[in-house]
């Protein structure tokens, strides 16, 4: 096609034309050509191609709690094993399934308006919604509210826990992540320390960036993440450079972890 051979698995419909599933992407195939038979290798998808697209809006209350509506949208190899499963499931599987991923993550949460939409669309993106209360979100100390600044991320156990590895790192495929946080501090109550961490890049593979912005008007704090791994098809890494990789992904959760300080301004809140 236009002077480039393009690869397509017809037995993978839930992949657009032109990417593969992770297993065939970056191998030796054969051409199969009389005069010239060539030996090439299958293209690797760019991260972009394999996003999932995060969304909350919430209202944090005086004692912490927190309340809204979050929707989810995944594309490529981030919707493939999701909706593979969703696709064996009914209707109401579906939704426990959904209910329990959140009640997992965060104990006592009521999980309610759970709808999942483009599981039987083989070329849709999957899309999935809720609404969810959450006791002691933030934890309140005095005048004082912290707040851990990622919904999504907050409290994940490490990527690597072993100091050391015996064999190589190999990811299945490359993949990006968009995080869009709306957060409606209570009345009487405004952001005393709330600088973004910096920014981490790594090796011309990976990266990842927060940028929080703050409403007066509306007491509206947002944080926006974003996440590339994977950039240039780079998936496989020798022992030697498991401690970098290590301290790369560390590094991201100490981010999705950094701590957000709301304080009750001297004449406004509840006692």
């Amino acid at each position: 096609v236009a002077g480039q051979w393009k690869f397509c698995d017809p037995a993978s419909p839930l992949l657009p034309f032109g990417m593969l599933n992770w297993d065939e992407e970056g191998q030796q195939a054969l051409i199969t050509d009389p005069k010239q038979p060539l030996m090439v290798t299958t293209p690797v998808a760019d991260p972009g191609a394999s996003l999932s697209d995060r969304r909350g809006t919430f209202k944090l209350s005086e004692d912490g709690s927190l309340e809204g509506d979050v929707s989810l949208e995944y594309t490529g190899h981030a919707l493939i094993g999701r909706k593979l499963r969703y696709q064996k499931q009914s209707p109401e599987e579906r939704e426990e399934a959904v209910r329990q991923v959140v009640k997992n993550r965060f104990a006592g949460a009521e999980v309610t308006a759970i709808k999942l939409e483009g599981v039987s669309e083989n070329l849709q993106s999957l899309k999935i919604s809720y609404h969810v209360k959450i006791e002691a979100f933030a934890q309140r100390t005095g005048k004082r509210l912290f707040l851990k600044a990622s919904y999504f991320n907050r409290d994940l156990k490490p990527r690597y826990s072993a100091s050391d590895r015996k064999y190589p790192v190999f990811f299945n495929n490359a993949w990006s992540e968009k995080d869009t946080i709306a957060y409606e501090l209570p009345a009487g109550y405004s952001l005393e320390k709330g600088e973004a961490p910096a920014p981490l890049k790594a090796g011309g593979v990976t990266e990842q960036m927060i940028h929080m912005s703050i409403n007066g008007k509306t007491r509206t704090l947002t944080v926006e993440r974003s996440q590339v791994f994977g950039i240039g098809g780079a998936l496989g890494f020798p022992v030697e450079a498991y401690k970098s990789l290590k301290t790369v992904f560390d590094r991201y959760q100490e981010m999705d972890d950094h701590t957000l300080i709301i304080r009750q301004d001297a004449a406004g809140g509840s006692n």
